[in-house]
């Protein structure tokens, strides 16, 4: 009989808060992501995601892991922003240049002289950025639904190159399971940018942000490792595919 994959949202908000160590957790955490901006802290907070993801998709859902093995995180960490990096870098770089080429399509039609022409160069730059905006919009959310299905190719395979194989990363973004675990972690995304911005209105609350963050992610993240758990990839075997998910 097939096991339920199907995310339950209070376990997913409750998932980070599980076990003995849940305050040091949280606290190592919130502390990492508050000096992200030196790059390798927030290193360390992706590969606890990742190692989150690992266990969860593996069945291990009683206990949030700990910050243990610094150097596995390091490494997982790494191979996550190297994915992120790559399935956002994209529609960045198309947004770019399609920002840069209304830009000249302006400054062309406002270089040829008299009103006319410069009325048309405006008009042609002002529907270009538009149609760019637009097209942002699309490209970030196609790349937001892929990348976690992405990092799961990695986690399930062990395997750098399974996150850009367009065949493993097809055969998990297309399941109607990380579907349904998608739409759980952006509602708790959302969540957790509404606690983010009730913390915002007063210092002590500014400070609590990066554990809110945190602690959002993690939930997030176990939405997904739920969701990711009994999709068969290529290479599985049917006896790995039978163990359930708790």
């Amino acid at each position: 009989m097939a096991q339920d994959t199907t995310p339950d949202f209070e376990d997913a908000i409750r998932y980070p808060w599980t076990g003995d160590r849940n305050v040091e957790r949280v606290a190592i955490g919130g502390l990492l992501g508050m000096f992200g901006f030196l790059l390798v802290p927030i290193l360390f907070v992706y590969g606890y995601n990742v190692r989150v993801l690992r266990a969860v998709s593996a069945g291990e859902t009683e206990t949030a892991p700990a910050f243990d093995d610094w150097g596995e995180l390091l490494n997982d960490g790494l191979s996550a922003f190297v994915i992120g990096a790559v399935y956002f870098g994209v529609p960045f770089l198309l947004v770019a240049v399609g920002w840069v080429a209304s830009f000249f399509v302006f400054v062309a039609g406002a270089g040829v002289g008299g009103d006319g022409a410069a009325a048309a160069g405006g008009l042609l730059g002002f529907f270009g950025l538009f149609a760019v905006q637009l097209l942002a919009g699309v490209l970030f959310l196609v790349a937001g639904y892929l990348l976690p299905g992405a990092v799961a190719a990695y986690v399930r395979t062990d395997t750098l190159g399974a996150a850009f194989s367009p065949s493993t990363v097809r055969s998990i973004v297309t399941n109607r399971d990380y579907a349904i675990a998608w739409l759980f972690a952006f509602a708790i995304n959302m969540l957790a940018g509404l606690a983010t911005n009730v913390a915002l209105v007063t210092i002590v609350g500014i400070l609590l942000v990066p554990f809110i963050s945190f602690y959002g992610q993690v939930a997030c993240t176990y939405a997904i490792g739920r969701g990711i758990a009994a999709i068969p990839l290529e290479g599985d075997s049917e006896e790995t595919m039978s163990e359930p998910a708790a």
